[in-house]
């Protein structure tokens, strides 16, 4: 069975203290997008689960193959499955590559489950793999919050035009969390009674000051909104991506062919907002 395992932006990203369990209250505006992964997951006439990725992640490290065991043993199933993960997101970039990898993962062995589990096994299991895995099993526009696994989703979804910059820097997000932890002033009240404004990510600092070379690239991308006519622009996640957001699509064109002079080294994709996290048998 073949999903595409779509990215997510976040279009704000407010962030509070460490609570005393060890995690972060957050309150986070989430759109999909069609930047996305192929997941193929196939039964196999054993009881193993075997991974594979084009990163070269070994099976015991990666988030697909956790995520084949948890429905596999919550259902008490003896069958196993092959999983094969071609990546086409980023890693290290915010885009939640790997947790909606795990997602997909989730949604395609408990399809070929003679007994399939029902939707809040599913999300209950994602919530276990990590926070942001329950939004790409709902997907399109939403609200995040508590520690990121309660969604809160839109009837609609954004219109815009996206350009996702993804640079060579690969942040490391527990370590942003960490740095955000000693810079104080970053943190906002969480949670929120009113809707973060678009583009606004309390992450931001942190990861600069880990990943100085953030800077001229977070730079160039805001100097869409006074340049090109993007709506709104910032970092997603914990870095390193940012995106600038347009009202067509040839604008948003026009912005990619500027960006990619200004920053050579980056990877540059044009974006359109999705309904869903995953999409069982989609083309790319």
């Amino acid at each position: 069975m073949d999903v595409l395992a779509y990215a997510k932006l976040n279009l704000s990203l407010l962030v509070g203290a460490m609570q005393r369990d060890g995690y972060h209250p957050v309150d986070s505006l989430i759109q999909t997008i069609d930047l996305a992964d192929r997941v193929t997951v196939d039964p196999l006439s054993t009881s193993e689960v075997v991974a594979r990725n084009s990163l070269g992640i070994p099976a015991s490290e990666d988030l697909g193959a956790a995520a084949a065991r948890a429905v596999l043993a919550e259902a008490g199933s003896s069958m196993g499955v092959r999983v094969s993960i071609d990546k086409t997101i980023p890693v290290g970039a915010g885009l939640g590559g790997g947790s909606s990898d795990a997602a997909a993962v989730l949604v395609a062995t408990n399809s070929l489950l003679d007994t399939p589990l029902p939707s809040q096994d599913l999300h209950r299991l994602g919530a276990s793999l990590g926070a942001d895995v329950p939004l790409f099993l709902t997907g399109g526009l939403l609200r995040a919050t508590g520690r990121g696994e309660t969604i809160h989703p839109s009837a609609s979804i954004r219109s815009e035009t996206f350009v996702v910059i993804a640079p060579r820097v690969h942040c490391d997000t527990a370590l942003v969390y960490r740095r955000f932890d000693e810079m104080p002033s970053c943190r906002s009240d969480v949670p929120s009674s009113s809707r973060p404004e678009l583009a606004r990510n309390d992450l931001e600092p942190a990861a600069h000051d880990l990943y100085p070379d953030l800077i001229p690239i977070a730079a160039a991308t805001r100097s869409m909104v006074s340049e090109a006519g993007a709506l709104f622009a910032g970092m997603s996640g914990s870095g390193s991506s940012y995106f600038a957001a347009f009202r067509t699509t040839e604008q948003a064109r026009q912005a990619r062919s500027s960006l990619a002079a200004l920053l050579p080294d980056a990877r540059l994709f044009l974006a359109h907002a999705t309904p869903v996290g995953h999409e069982i048998g989609g083309r790319r």
